[in-house]
C-alpha cells in the first residue's frame, strides 16, 4: 500500500449507548469496532432514508442518481441531531480508504459541517435505523437503551433455602 492509499482516521464523539451497541454489532459478525462503524457509515449513506432525515440539514443540494435534495439557508443546525446533553460521550475512532471517503464526499459538501459532525450523524442515524442494522448485521437485535437487566446474584455462603 502506498502512501496516497493511506486510511483517514475519524474520531466522531457520540454517546456511550451508540458506541456499547457498535461495540455488540462487531462482536456479534466477528469484526473490530472500528470495522464495524466503518460499516455501519458506508451503509447509511447509501439509504435514501437516512439521506432524508440528513435533508433538513442541507446547506447545498445533493444529488444521487435521479434524486436531488435541495439545500436552503435557513437549514437546521447539525448539532442538534448530535448532541445529547444528558448523555455520557465518547470517542468513536475507525478509518476510510480513500475510496470510501469519496463516497461520502458529496454528502460532506452537501451539509457543509465538520467531518466529524457528519460522520457522528451518519452513526447515530445508522444505529436507529432498523434497515441499515439488518444490512450490516442481519440477525443482529440491539437492546433498548432504556431496558434494565435484572439480574439476582447467587449467595453461595448461605445455607438458607428459600
Amino acid at each position: 500500500m502506498s502512501r496516497g492509499d493511506k486510511k483517514t482516521q475519524f474520531g466522531p464523539c457520540v454517546p456511550i449507548w451508540i458506541k456499547e451497541t457498535v461495540v455488540s454489532m462487531g462482536k456479534h459478525r466477528n469484526l473490530p469496532m472500528g470495522d464495524m462503524a466503518r460499516a455501519l457509515v458506508m451503509e447509511a449513506q447509501r439509504h435514501v432514508n437516512v439521506i432524508d432525515q440528513l435533508s433538513v440539514f442541507f446547506w447545498r443540494s445533493l444529488r444521487r442518481g435521479d434524486t436531488i435534495w435541495p439545500g436552503h439557508d435557513h437549514r437546521a443546525d447539525i448539532r442538534t441531531l448530535i448532541d445529547f446533553p444528558y448523555d455520557k460521550c465518547e470517542r468513536l475512532k475507525f478509518r476510510l480508504t480513500p475510496d470510501d471517503r469519496h463516497l461520502v464526499d458529496d454528502l460532506l459538501m452537501a451539509l457543509a459541517c465538520p467531518v466529524d459532525h457528519m460522520m457522528a450523524a451518519l452513526l447515530i442515524i445508522s444505529v436507529q435505523d432498523r434497515r441499515v442494522v439488518r444490512a450490516v448485521a442481519p440477525h443482529f437485535t440491539p437492546c433498548s437503551r432504556y431496558s434494565i437487566e435484572r439480574r439476582v446474584p447467587k449467595w453461595h455462603g448461605s445455607s438458607a433455602r428459600y
